[in-house]
C-alpha cells in the first residue's frame, strides 16, 4: 500500500508540474493568436471595422483588458492546481483550493474539447493550427483527471494506511 502511495504522489507532482506548464502554453498561444491572427473572427478585424478612432481605441484597450483578465484568471487556476497537487504529492494534505481549481480547469479543458470536436465536425477549421490545439487541449484535460484520479487515491491510500492529515513525502522511504 506504502508503494502505490509512493506512485499517486509521484503522478501528482508530475501532472502538476504538467498542468502548470499547459497554463504558460495556454497564456503563450492566446497572446500569439491576439497578435498575430487577422481572421474574420479575430478580435483585431472586429476591432478594425470601428470607423471613429476614439471608439477603436477605447474597444480595444477594453478588448485587450478582458481578454487579458480571462487569460490571467485561467493561469492563476492552473497555477494554483499545479502547485497544489505538488505539495500535495510532497506529503501535505488536500485542501479545497486544489478540488476547486481543479475541477475549474477541467470544465474548461472539457468544454474546449467539446467544442473543438463539434467544430471538426461541422468543417469549421481543419487548419494544422486547430487540430493542434485541440489535442493539447485532450492532453491537458487528460493530465487534470489523473491529476485529480491521484489526488482522491492519496487521500484513500494516506486513510487506510492511518495517517492522519497528510502522507509521508514521495520521497521518503
Amino acid at each position: 500500500m506504502q508503494t502505490e502511495l509512493r506512485k499517486h504522489q509521484h503522478t501528482l507532482i508530475t501532472y502538476g508540474t504538467g498542468t502548470i506548464l499547459f497554463g504558460l502554453w495556454s497564456l503563450a498561444k492566446s497572446a500569439v493568436y491576439l497578435a498575430v491572427d487577422r481572421s474574420e473572427n479575430s478580435l483585431y478585424f472586429i476591432i478594425d471595422q470601428i470607423t471613429e478612432p476614439e471608439e477603436k481605441k477605447a474597444t480595444f484597450l477594453i478588448a485587450v483588458a478582458v481578454v487579458s483578465s480571462v487569460f490571467l484568471i485561467d493561469m492563476i487556476f492552473r497555477w494554483a492546481a499545479g502547485s497544489s497537487a505538488r505539495k500535495i504529492g510532497t506529503g501535505m494534505k488536500i485542501k479545497p483550493g486544489f478540488v476547486i481549481a481543479s475541477l475549474y480547469i477541467a470544465v474548461v479543458d472539457g468544454f474546449e474539447f467539446v467544442s473543438g470536436i463539434q467544430n471538426i465536425l461541422a468543417g469549421e477549421f481543419m487548419q494544422l493550427d486547430k487540430i493542434l490545439t485541440l489535442l493539447v487541449d485532450i492532453t491537458s484535460f487528460i493530465t487534470v483527471a489523473q491529476m485529480i484520479y491521484a489526488a482522491f487515491m492519496v487521500g484513500k491510500l494516506s486513510k487506510a494506511i492511518g495517517l492522519e492529515g497528510a502522507a509521508p513525502a514521495a520521497s521518503e522511504k
